[in-house]
């Protein structure tokens, strides 16, 4: 690991991992392990098809679990199993609650090394399912600024405020909850399950989102990324 990770100033480990096997399920785990990738590369066990794919570490100077323990009452409401960490949410919202902590990004060593320990039959266990790639507004060719209707509620839009979230800019009555419009820039699968009164993230939020032109964000999508395997 890096010097930084090497020192006595940290604890333990927060990490982010999904898995190609269970789509839109994110885990969130901690571990004080000397090196992160030692618990992701244990959580492959005979139970699970393929290896867990590490989104994110950070290296934690004062009590990891702690730390986990907030993320998990977080995202309560979409926690899979209660004795379980795992959750339907984006790997981009726990990431963004990590990353306004006084901690060390180890991400991209850390990846390299649970990288390192696969076997080429883990890899191509991996490959042989297809996971579509995150909704990435830039790709999708929809900058900042570009305007997306709810199909429920043409009068519902969002502006994309970067290449991953969105901001409600405008909503008609008061069907919807108090002080949603001064939420701050959002995913859009979380967004979507607010409007929809959903208490878990929607796994698919395209569907409900046109652009500006009137096109599905769900066919931008496919023709982008190409159709489901």
């Amino acid at each position: 690991m890096t010097a930084a990770t090497d020192s006595n100033d940290y604890s333990g480990y927060v990490y982010v991992a999904t898995n190609r096997a269970m789509p839109d399920i994110v885990k969130v785990g901690s571990t004080t392990l000397n090196d992160p990738q030692s618990r992701i590369t244990s959580l492959f066990t005979t139970s699970v098809p393929v290896p867990f794919e590490l989104e994110y570490a950070a290296a934690i100077a004062d009590d990891p679990r702690r730390v986990e323990r907030a993320l998990h009452r977080a995202f309560a409401p979409q926690r899979v199993h209660p004795k379980r960490e795992f959750f339907k949410i984006e790997p981009e919202q726990a990431i963004a609650i990590l990353e306004l902590l006084d901690a060390a990004d180890i991400t991209e060593q850390a990846k390299a090394e649970v990288e390192a320990e696969k076997s080429q039959e883990d890899r191509r266990a991996s490959e042989a399912i297809t996971r579509r790639p995150r909704l990435n507004f830039g790709q999708l060719g929809l900058p900042a600024g570009s305007i997306l209707t709810f199909v429920e509620d043409e009068e519902v839009r969002v502006e994309v405020f970067d290449n991953w979230r969105v901001k409600l800019t405008g909503f008609p009555g008061d069907q919807y909850p108090t002080g949603i419009l001064d939420q701050e820039p959002a995913h859009l699968s979380p967004l979507t399950a607010t409007l929809l009164g959903k208490s878990y993230n929607v796994s698919s939020p395209t569907s409900y989102w046109r652009t500006a032109e009137g096109r599905s964000l769900g066919d931008v999508y496919t023709e982008t990324y190409g159709p489901r395997g």
